[in-house]
């Protein structure tokens, strides 16, 4: 499901400048992939009801007659093992991103610019915001132009957007899907961004 959403965003709106609808489109597509699977259609008419019986496993072998069940289990809990293991592996990753990020609050200064709140950084060309918080590096040229850029990802709610995936990443870590999703959004959030922030001199 989410990759024939996927197949439709490339081959129809990758390249629409519609950022905006881009994005809603990337947002709403993952949520109904999460959604449709759990929809139960009922069917009505006359159906013929069939009994099923479930028989246990066996194994025929020179000793005899073994039932299959230890084998299935045994193949089956290694695997919950391994989903465990990404998901605190996952986790852990993104508990250290934010934690980067409080350190790097802890550490800047609080210049108003352009009538926003910007949290610099000492002897660093970083840009970037989380949810209200701006941070922008001190070596960087354009600062007006940077905080324009870093204004809309703030005012649009794009670390929403980044949250939501990376909880995704860590329940669903084994599927590739959730990284072009992710790359996809990024892209969207930085073409809307430059979009909004850019008017006027384009060139900047």
């Amino acid at each position: 499901m989410a990759l024939s959403f996927l197949i439709i965003f490339e081959i129809f709106f990758k390249k629409e400048t519609f950022f905006k609808a881009n994005r809603f489109y990337l947002l709403g597509s993952i949520l109904l992939s999460l959604i449709i699977p759990l929809i139960k259609i009922p069917i009505k008419g006359n159906i013929q009801k069939q009994t099923f019986f479930q028989l246990k496993e066996i194994v025929v072998s020179n000793a005899g007659f073994i039932e299959n069940k230890s084998e299935i289990t045994s193949s089956v809990v290694p695997l919950f093992i391994l989903y465990g293991i990404g998901i605190l592996v996952f986790l852990m990753l993104f508990l250290i991103k934010l934690f980067k990020i409080y350190q790097i609050k802890k550490n800047t200064l609080i210049e108003v610019i352009d009538e926003v709140e910007v949290h610099r950084i000492k002897n660093s060309k970083q840009a970037f915001s989380f949810f209200n918080y701006i941070f922008i590096g001190n070596n960087n040229a354009n600062i007006e132009t940077i905080v324009k850029h870093e204004k809309v990802h703030k005012t649009q709610l794009h670390s929403l957007d980044l949250v939501f995936l990376e909880i995704l990443k860590i329940i669903f870590w084994f599927n590739p899907l959730v990284y072009f999703y992710q790359k996809r959004i990024v892209e969207t959030h930085e073409f809307e961004a430059d979009s909004n922030s850019i008017s006027e001199n384009k060139s900047s």
